[in-house]
């Protein structure tokens, strides 16, 4: 008898989005490794995330719940949108029936899901690459001071300023030799995230991020890991 070919990971990027192709079988053997290869591609925050499930075997219709988890986390961070493909009847309508469907769009073909996902509110994003190093952080709250100052964000300026300061300092001190600030606003919504090439670990968590943000997290991503945090914008 032949076995269940492994899950994994087919990644192409489309218009800037990301396009995952699972091929394999989800199961509990599978689960993890789905979750957390799909919350890595979502770690290098595209401009939306595409699930095309018809190569994907699942070992019960409960499995699919592993995208409500998926969407539960890139809803809040990177803060972009999420669809699923599903080409074959039987499969739209096993997903259309079930409680994914009141959250995330299933779409028949992957151009539908494309245009679906680029509807969402503008994002304003701004990136810079920096050195490890002392002058890190007075680096990057310069960043962030111009960019929320060009966007009219004055009210959640200085909460943004003590939590990008924190980021950068836990990045600093993991030893990494760069770092990647970006700060992005989609709706009410001010991001802050540092991204490193130090991969992930149980850490400290800073007090800024406890006591400012609306939600924080460590994800890893390819190459290295993100912290981030979300405030609220004015």
């Amino acid at each position: 008898m032949s076995r269940p070919s492994p899950l994994r990971l087919i990644v192409w990027n489309r218009s800037h989005l990301a396009v995952v192709q699972p091929v394999g079988r989800l199961d509990l053997s599978t689960h993890q490794r789905l979750l957390d290869g799909l919350l890595k591609i979502a770690a290098a925050e595209p401009a939306a995330l595409v699930v095309i499930l018809d190569k994907l075997q699942l070992g019960s219709p409960s499995a699919l719940g592993i995208f409500h988890r998926v969407w539960r986390q890139v809803n809040v961070w990177p803060d972009i949108p999420m669809a699923l493909v599903a080409e074959e009847p039987e499969l739209q309508q096993a997903v259309a029936t079930g409680p994914l469907a009141r959250l995330l769009p299933v779409c028949p073909t992957l151009t539908e899901a494309v245009r679906v996902c680029r509807s969402p509110p503008p994002v304003r994003q701004r990136q810079v690459r920096l050195p490890c190093g002392d002058i890190s952080g007075l680096r990057a709250r310069l960043f962030v001071t111009e960019a929320c100052l060009d966007w009219g964000q004055h009210e959640p300026l200085g909460d943004a300023l003590l939590i990008v300061q924190e980021l950068v300092s836990a990045a600093v001190e993991e030893g990494g030799p760069e770092l990647w600030v970006r700060v992005r606003m989609r709706d009410i919504r001010l991001t802050v995230s540092v991204r490193d090439r130090t991969p992930d670990a149980p850490a400290r968590t800073p007090p800024a991020l406890g006591q400012l943000a609306l939600a924080h997290g460590r994800t890893p991503s390819p190459g290295g890991k993100v912290t981030w945090a979300v405030l609220r914008g004015q």
